[in-house]
């Protein structure tokens, strides 16, 4: 990948942000782009969000196999990467899971990899799992904690000056 321009903050940025209207609408992108040493930075700073999310995804995947109420809706984070070695960090609107398996659809836009389209059926296994979130109808949310993170994160930068993660 270039050094120059890396996708990676875009993309965390954009798949992290929290859902605000129903659970199948996709979130409010707030993108923007860095260097690949940022970029980097920033996949160390996130990881403990990362850890947690992971941590926290069976009771997560218990309450949705269980059935969630209406209007409810299971979405997880993760990654698509290309033939190209770009990757990009979506939504997956989960319909089903079948042991380690979970199947969906994108729920975000596409802006950097190739072969993948927005409500593409898509299938992924648990260990490729950055985040969940559950979205109620009233607009809240439970999890997202890559994306609170982020959010925190692009505020706190927006504001000005605060310290380099790393």
């Amino acid at each position: 990948m270039p050094n120059h321009i890396c996708p990676i903050l875009t993309i965390l940025l954009a798949a992290a942000i929290s859902h605000r209207t129903l659970a199948q609408t996709p979130p409010q992108d707030r993108p923007f782009t860095t260097d690949t040493a940022a970029s980097n930075c920033l996949d160390r700073a996130v990881q403990p969000s990362i850890n947690h999310a992971r941590e926290t995804f069976p009771d997560a995947r218990r309450r949705f196999l269980a059935g969630l109420p209406p209007g409810y809706g299971l979405s997880v984070t993760t990654r698509l990467r290309d033939s190209t070695g770009h990757f990009e960090q979506v939504f997956v609107a989960l319909d089903s899971i079948k042991g380690d398996r979970l199947f969906g659809h994108i729920a975000s836009d596409i802006a950097f990899v190739r072969g993948f389209r927005k409500h593409q059926a898509y299938e992924l296994g648990t260990g490729d799992i950055l985040d969940w979130t559950i979205l109620r109808p009233d607009s809240t949310e439970e999890g997202n904690f890559v994306g609170n993170f982020l959010d925190s994160l692009q505020t706190r930068l927006q504001k000005g000056g605060i310290p380099k993660p790393c």
